[in-house]
């Protein structure tokens, strides 16, 4: 018999292939009958699509939901604009079905304040991911909350949603104009100098200035900044631009503070341009007066007289009297007297037997002038009404 090269290498392979045993015949067999099962199942059921409406027709464990959502502290002054749609979504957490794939289901009802209620049924069962949204007439989100719900085979689940407001976002137009911002030495412009900058914004939930920086683009008169996230309400802001950084060294300038509503889910836009004029600073130094001068005691009826020379001073607006009756007592303030142009004053409570009292090693007395400003002077040489007995 005549073979090929072919042929004859095929027959050469099957003679060295060793022949399987029983046990293998058995199990290729089943292995076959089990794949060919597995088709005609494919075929009857095919794989569950992602669901991107109604629930899929499972023909597993379904279950019901009811999700009821509230709006917090939604009042009309809170809010000013109609709130119409509640809008909630549930979806799967990846991996909880074995697909790649999360499922989500959306349902959508007319909002009511005092809460509004949506309904899904025969769901699949196992944890669901809420996501509530509450919509103004023009479909924007203003409140949203979230949540998750555990739903059983043939039971009806039930989940509270509290919607808060939700952020919104502030754009600030920034117009420097043409005229030179003076900043730092003097004739250096803002804008060419400015590289970075700080929006700052109050109030906050802990009462500090919330900040959101921006780069400043290189001789720029105009930009416009946004910032995202910022709590719904009246806040005020504040602009401060910066020179190489952000550290309060380099800072430039900081506007004044100006009021804006900030709307949830929505972007307040306001136009910011600077307000400034021109001022001149004089400074001049005040000098204490001089201490009055030729202070001389004298006892009388009445009490001890003092009496002393005003010093060369425009500004004096008076004396102040002070008295110190040894070298380990404190120093004591006994009268203020008002008007430059007096000089004497009487001590009424003064007696020579206090001269004589224990601890008392004499009656000193100083006198003091003070300025229009209330700058002192330095005391006037001391008198001892006791070394006039």
């Amino acid at each position: 018999m005549l073979y090929n090269a072919g042929e004859v290498m095929a027959v050469r392979m099957l003679r060295r292939k060793p022949q399987p045993s029983l046990l293998l015949r058995a199990r290729t067999a089943a292995l076959g009958l089990l794949a060919g099962l597995a088709v005609l199942l494919t075929g009857c059921f095919p794989l569950l699509p992602a669901v991107t409406g109604d629930p899929p027709e499972t023909g597993g464990a379904t279950g019901q939901l009811l999700i009821t959502v509230h709006a917090a502290g939604l009042t009309a002054e809170t809010f000013h604009r109609p709130l119409e749609t509640l809008r909630v979504t549930l979806t799967k957490p990846r991996g909880s079905t074995g697909s790649a794939h999360a499922p989500a289901l959306r349902r959508e009802a007319p909002f009511s304040a005092g809460g509004s209620t949506v309904e899904f049924q025969a769901i699949e069962t196992g944890l669901w991911k809420v996501t509530a949204e509450i919509l103004d007439a023009e479909g924007v989100p203003a409140y949203g909350g979230a949540g998750e719900v555990l739903v059983r085979d043939r039971e009806t689940a039930a989940a509270q949603i509290t919607a808060l407001p939700l952020p919104g976002q502030l754009e600030v137009r920034i117009d420097l104009g043409e005229q030179c911002i003076e900043v730092s030495e003097e004739g250096a412009c803002l804008a060419d100098l400015a590289d970075r900058g700080h929006v700052r914004f109050l109030p906050t939930a802990s009462m500090n200035p919330a900040s959101r920086s921006f780069d400043w683009p290189e001789q720029a008169r105009s930009a416009v900044i946004t910032v995202q996230d910022v709590p719904f309400g009246d806040i005020e802001y504040q602009l401060v631009f910066y020179r190489g950084g952000t550290n309060l060294g380099n800072t430039l300038y900081a506007s004044q503070w100006y009021p804006v509503r900030i709307e949830p889910g929505r972007t307040s836009s306001v136009e910011w341009s600077p307000t400034f004029g021109s001022s001149t600073v004089e400074v001049s130094i005040h000098h204490p007066p001089p201490p009055p001068e030729d202070l001389a005691a004298e006892w009388t009826e009445n009490g001890l007289l003092l009496t002393w020379a005003a010093p060369d001073a425009p500004d004096a607006a008076g004396y102040n009297v002070w008295r110190k009756t040894g070298p380990l007592t404190p120093l004591e303030r006994l009268a203020q007297v008002a008007g430059g142009h007096v000089t004497s004053w009487l001590h009424e409570a003064a007696a020579p037997e206090q001269c004589t009292s224990p601890g008392n090693d004499g009656l000193f007395y100083f006198v003091t002038a003070v300025s229009e400003a209330g700058l002192e002077s330095l005391w006037s040489p001391p008198v001892d009404a006791c070394a006039l007995l």
